[in-house]
């Protein structure tokens, strides 16, 4: 859809990033248009959902970039990742190995299973980039966490207070991320503004 719109050409044209992470590509390959599948200037990795028209990630690679060994991988280690929630890269830059992920979190609304199966995605999400970072991989993750960490994340905390996507275990979830020496890179930039 963003496509269809022209807003990602247009997000292309301004921002001509390295590297794209996308999420919701509700979509097979097969379904995608000649450009978002044969761009001249971006190999393109799509990880769907089994499920049609649902969830699924992406990732765009600059074919310029001076990276080796490029692989793409889908899902994690202990988790069945029907959903096409997790995708990532692994490349070799300057003899040092990277792993970029391109993350949907789940949302956690729908039932007491979606909400205790987010939970369980953020723990084994979170034991995965520790385990990789431990092998001495340099690892970077983005994309849709579903939840804010602060208050200052959200333009009306006291109505979402208790909520899924400002839950206190979801937070504490992000506290624990912060505890393990992951970096907020927007926040430490920006980590005063609002709304």
């Amino acid at each position: 859809a963003v496509e269809r719109k022209n807003d990602l050409q247009q997000f292309l044209t301004s921002h001509d990033p390295d590297i794209l992470l996308i999420q919701e590509i509700k979509g097979k390959i097969e379904q995608f248009s000649p450009f978002l599948r044969y761009h001249p200037e971006y190999l393109q990795y799509y990880h769907s959902a089994d499920k049609p028209g649902y969830s699924g990630t992406g990732i765009w690679v600059k074919k310029s970039l001076d990276i080796s060994n490029i692989e793409f991988i889908t899902g994690m280690t202990g988790f069945d990742d029907i959903e096409g929630r997790v995708a990532s890269i692994n490349f070799t830059k300057d003899d040092q190995k990277y792993a970029v992920f391109g993350v949907y979190f789940p949302n956690g609304g729908k039932s007491s299973e979606a909400w205790e199966g987010k939970l369980i995605f953020y723990d084994t999400f979170l034991a995965h980039v520790n385990t990789l970072r431990e092998q001495g991989i340099q690892c970077i993750w983005a994309g849709d966490v579903n939840c804010a960490h602060h208050e200052i994340d959200l333009a009306r905390p006291d109505e979402n207070e208790g909520e899924i996507g400002f839950h206190p275990k979801e937070r504490a979830w992000l506290d624990t991320v912060v505890a393990n020496n992951w970096l907020d890179v927007w926040r430490t930039m920006y980590p005063d503004t609002r709304d």
